[in-house]
């Protein structure tokens, strides 16, 4: 017998809950690539949990959280996944200060989304991929159209604001949008008469024209987030 024959152990011995949950997130991350593609979103690289679309100056971002992945090594072999819809503008600052996550969110039924399942059996795998893409279409969807819908809005309402643009072509800019999306809505009413009385004898000051304006920020990311 050789007895400088070294013995090492075998490469198939039992899996660790570690390696069992890795291929878990790894298979569902795959598979949502897939589902979502329709969508237009696209996984920013092979072993990411993000991903992306443009829409005009923004992209709109899908990121996949594991519940206890910052506490150490799973005690289990269960995947709770925490969804986070999020923005950024294209030269890749951030738009916007908040992000909406799954936690709380319920669908029209008032049921939470089934966001979990077992990576060892597979038990209620394909309910919680069905439900990673229905949380995206019933809740990530409309929050991205909503914001890209104002974005240009809230830019040249927060200039305004901020006195970066407040010459009277600036607030025609302002006007113009305004126009587009808020027209007929009663809760504007007082910034639609501080826009059109802009710059007009005895019409809306700076401050009172801000004032509106602040209040028209306040009231639209409070909506969005």
């Amino acid at each position: 017998m050789n007895r400088n024959l070294r013995l090492f152990p075998m490469s198939d011995g039992p899996k660790t809950n570690s390696t069992v949950v890795k291929s878990g997130m790894d298979r569902v991350c795959r598979d949502f690539t897939q589902v979502v593609a329709p969508l237009g979103f696209h996984r920013t690289n092979a072993r990411s949990r993000s991903w992306e679309r443009s829409a005009d100056q923004l992209v709109q971002i899908i990121y996949f959280h594991r519940s206890g992945s910052t506490y150490g090594t799973p005690t289990n072999c269960g995947v709770d996944i925490r969804v986070h819809f999020s923005f950024r503008k294209v030269d890749g600052t951030r738009a916007g200060n908040e992000q909406l996550v799954t936690d709380q969110l319920r669908d029209s039924r008032g049921y939470a989304y089934h966001l979990r399942f077992n990576a060892e059996t597979g038990s209620m795998y394909d309910r919680c991929l069905e439900d990673l893409l229905r949380v995206t279409r019933e809740q990530g969807l409309p929050l991205f159209e909503r914001n890209g819908a104002y974005q240009h809005f809230i830019e040249l309402l927060q200039a305004f604001i901020a006195a970066q643009k407040r010459s009277r072509d600036d607030v025609r800019a302002l006007e113009t949008e305004f126009a587009r999306h808020f027209d007929n809505d009663d809760r504007f009413a007082d910034l639609q008469y501080e826009l059109a009385m802009y710059g007009a004898e005895g019409g809306s000051s700076d401050a009172s024209l801000t004032r509106e304006c602040e209040w028209a920020l306040k009231l639209l990311l409070g909506e969005m987030w």
